[in-house]
């Protein structure tokens, strides 16, 4: 199976902002086999890469059309609030009857923050 990440980040963060953001974690993402994603995919696992806080609404648009959805996986870093809007997701998601997971990374090199 794929496995993709979709990075979020709410409208203040600037495109070149959030690719040097993603970059700083790159070697850890892919280290665990994960691609870039604009949007998630069916028939893959998809991880959601939450840049920043105030991405809830934009994470609800990107996952309602996935049909295989029932386990969300979210990446959260210690930066721009992303653990906070990670756990609004979290929160969401189980209100939906879905089952989520949060994984932390503590900071670029934090390789074992992936790993179930």
């Amino acid at each position: 199976m794929n496995k993709r990440f979709i990075p979020i980040a709410s409208d203040f963060l600037k495109l070149h902002e959030q690719h040097k953001l993603i970059d700083c974690y790159r070697s850890i993402i892919e280290k665990h086999g994960l691609v870039q994603s604009s949007k998630p995919m069916q028939n893959s696992e998809n991880y959601f890469f939450i840049l920043t806080g105030g991405t809830e609404n934009k994470f609800i648009e990107l996952v309602k059309d996935v049909k295989n959805s029932d386990k969300i996986k979210i990446i959260a870093i210690g930066i721009n609030n992303s653990l906070p809007a990670a756990l609004e997701i979290l929160a969401y998601v189980n209100q939906e009857g879905k089952e989520g997971k949060i994984y932390y990374l503590k900071n670029i090199n934090d390789y074992n923050g992936l790993s179930d």
